[in-house]
């Protein structure tokens, strides 16, 4: 099992820092979730969700993160699908 991320807008992996591939083999894997979960809290590059590559694309399981900025606390709330 690997653990990816995707950008829902370009559909696009994350590799590196700067660099996102269409590829999923190529992307980093972050080894568990928790270590992605705080890696996409710390990013800015809008709406990522974490993906676990459990091997065929109709068995992986995907963690919808997308974030929305609070305007009157400034705090980070999870949004719901």
């Amino acid at each position: 099992m690997r653990v990816i991320l995707q950008n829902t807008k370009t559909l696009l992996y994350y590799q590196a820092t700067e660099a996102w591939t269409p590829d999923p083999a190529l992307a980093k894997d972050f080894v568990n979730m928790k270590i992605a979960s705080y890696f996409v809290q710390g990013m800015k590059a809008g709406t990522v969700d974490i993906i676990m590559d459990l091997g065929a694309y109709t068995y992986n399981a995907r963690l919808l993160s997308t974030m929305k900025k609070s305007v009157q606390t400034g705090s980070t709330n999870r949004l719901q699908s």
